[in-house]
């Protein structure tokens, strides 16, 4: 699937995707989000979960930027493949 085939999808379909062939790489937090990092069919996956309500919010498609640190994406990449 490309990455633009992804973004088409519905938030449910892209979160079933996620949850079920996505490989997971990395999270982190800020004030009121946990983001969790995927890699998916050669691009990255961010899904924003808000903390106060305990649900995912967004479900993020990319391929390179300032998203992911760059120093570490080839490790990513070697995880995932």
């Amino acid at each position: 699937m490309t990455i633009y085939k992804f973004a088409k999808l519905s938030f449910l379909e892209k979160k079933q995707l996620v949850e079920t062939k996505a490989i997971f790489l990395d999270n982190y937090m800020d004030s009121q989000s946990l983001i969790n990092t995927y890699f998916f069919d050669g691009f990255f996956v961010e899904v924003v979960m808000n903390l106060s309500m305990g649900a995912i919010i967004e479900i993020i498609p990319f391929l390179h930027g300032y998203k992911i640190d760059k120093k570490n994406i080839n490790d990513y990449l070697k995880m995932a493949c």
